[in-house]
């Protein structure tokens, strides 16, 4: 798990999310929702605008290579030059909260990361969540070839979007996702229909970015499963005011079930009087950010969604459990006193 150390005036690079998948899975209409529907602005990076067919009430204007929307939102086409692109997404348009990169149906996801994290634009992008779509209804139809591809997609993402499972049985989706397992066991695969998917695991709010705002704000921002996600989502919380074992903490985060999608949290370490530690979880990726605070209540939450039946409270509250340590305070003769 990424350990990062923020600098009070350092310039927080802009989130990437690249959305993969093969050819048909949905990306298209993923990538109209995320356009159409969020509150934040993203500037999207796609091979082909027009295939995504934007409604004209929500264009402001167009140019040869770029589209500005109403909300804010702006969507280019990826040149010869896909950091290039990017550069000049963020120079036209420097108050984004989020780029999101479409790749191509039969490109891999990590060597469109990998260009983010070399020299000299690492520090000007940061990719935060890789996704892939799989197309239900034509996955197992697919011949040996398309179906490696398909499977080094998902391998290089967080999460998995197994879309248009409206179109098969139950029976069919679970061999799919057998078969996923098999190949990748700890994939994380949320089951989805027209590329509907909650916006807690897609995005995280815009202001979030703002790392000055209070502990207790950051993990609300973690909305819960809407009621028509009740049947898929569950969501859990845990918090404490006993201090953390930062190697406990890790041990947990990195033992959480492959049915865990979304986390984040705000967490208090042992022996880090002056920092705090911020969790984000999106599928298999996660960090913790340590950053100054100030005194007062230092109060760790957690919360986390994932799929029904797949997370497990029980067993969240056992694991959660081993993560405090008692408080230890000294009397005037220095005597250490145990309090639990």
């Amino acid at each position: 798990m990424e350990r990062v150390v923020e600098m009070p005036t350092q310039v927080l690079p802009v989130p990437v999310t690249i959305i993969s998948g093969f050819l048909g899975a949905g990306k298209t209409t993923l990538l109209y929702r995320m356009l159409t529907q969020s509150d934040q602005k993203l500037g999207v990076l796609v091979n082909d605008f027009a295939s995504i067919n934007i409604d004209a009430a929500l264009i402001e204007n167009t140019q040869p290579d770029r589209i500005a929307l109403t909300n804010g939102c702006v969507c280019c086409t990826i040149q010869d030059d896909l950091i290039a692109s990017a550069l000049k997404l963020i120079q036209a348009s420097p108050f984004l909260d989020r780029i999101i990169v479409e790749t191509s149906g039969i490109s891999l996801p990590s060597s469109v990361a990998s260009a983010f994290q070399m020299s000299p634009v690492k520090d000007r992008f940061i990719v935060d969540r890789i996704f892939c779509l799989v197309d239900a209804a034509e996955f197992l139809d697919l011949d040996y070839e398309s179906t490696e591809i398909a499977i080094d997609q998902a391998a290089a993402s967080d999460i998995l979007f197994l879309n248009k499972c409206d179109l098969v049985s139950v029976t069919v989706l679970d061999g799919i996702e057998q078969m996923l397992w098999r190949a990748l066991p700890a994939m994380r695969i949320v089951r989805t229909v027209n590329a509907e998917i909650p916006w807690s695991i897609l995005l995280e709010p815009a202001f979030e970015r703002d790392r000055r705002q209070d502990g207790p704000a950051v993990v609300a921002t973690l909305e819960k499963p809407h009621q028509h996600d009740v049947s898929q989502f569950s969501s859990w919380s845990w918090s404490s005011n006993r201090p953390v074992s930062e190697a406990a903490f890790r041990a947990a985060i990195e033992s959480l079930s492959a049915g865990i999608m979304r986390a984040k949290g705000i967490v208090y370490f042992v022996g880090c009087p002056d920092e705090r530690a911020i969790l984000q979880l999106v599928g298999r990726r996660a960090s913790l950010d340590l950053q100054p605070c100030s005194g007062g209540r230092r109060q760790s939450a957690v919360v986390m969604i994932g799929r029904a039946g797949l997370l497990e409270p029980a067993d969240l509250d056992l694991l959660f459990a081993g993560v405090t340590e008692p408080f230890v305070e000294h009397d005037q003769k220095g005597d250490r006193a145990v309090i639990a």
